[in-house]
């Protein structure tokens, strides 16, 4: 007489349909229970650009002097602004917008590839200024910075974007943020 042993590791067809089901159920619920953050389309809070102490400092007063620009002398990379609309002014471009904003900028190649290594964007008046590229810099996706539910207090402010390319090309624009 034979004895055969029973394998725990051996399932028939059935049992093997059964713990596939369980699979399926067990790997739902998880997903399900992720944290917020770990999902791709996550809502993240606003970013505030500037403190009311900072904005003091920065905002722009009557009588400022807000430099002349040239247009489109640059070799660099082109900055364009999609969100929020910019409007032409004598000598200078300004940004209408209230807070919280978006801002959709996209930075084309212009001859050579954008380096986007090399992006700043700095708020300033006078001999104050504040880096804002580290606050900025999450909200890249190639070419393209694109943030949303920026804070930003009420007021007049001048705001530089500077950007380079492959070639040590930059480009620099210089905008007046009209905040209601």
């Amino acid at each position: 007489m034979k004895t055969v042993l029973a394998s725990p590791f051996r399932l028939g067809q059935r049992s093997r349909a059964c713990l596939s089901f369980l699979g399926v159920i067990l790997i739902g619920s998880l997903s399900a229970a992720a944290p917020a953050g770990s999902q791709r389309h996550e809502s993240r809070p606003a970013v505030v650009l500037f403190t009311l102490e900072e904005a003091a400092k920065l905002r722009l007063e009557e009588g400022d002097a807000f430099p002349d620009v040239e247009r489109g002398s640059s070799e660099g990379p082109r900055i364009v602004i999609r969100k929020p609309q910019v409007i032409a002014g004598k000598g200078h471009r300004t940004i209408e917008t209230a807070s919280p904003t978006d801002l959709t900028v996209h930075f084309e190649d212009n001859g050579a590839p954008v380096d986007m290594q090399t992006l700043e964007v700095t708020a300033r008046r006078g001999f104050f200024s504040k880096s804002l590229t580290p606050l900025l810099k999450p909200f890249l996706r190639g070419t393209t910075l694109e943030a949303s539910k920026l804070e930003v207090p009420s007021g007049s402010f001048m705001v530089e974007i500077a950007i380079a390319d492959s070639r040590g090309n930059r480009s620099e624009d210089l905008y007046e943020l009209q905040v209601d």
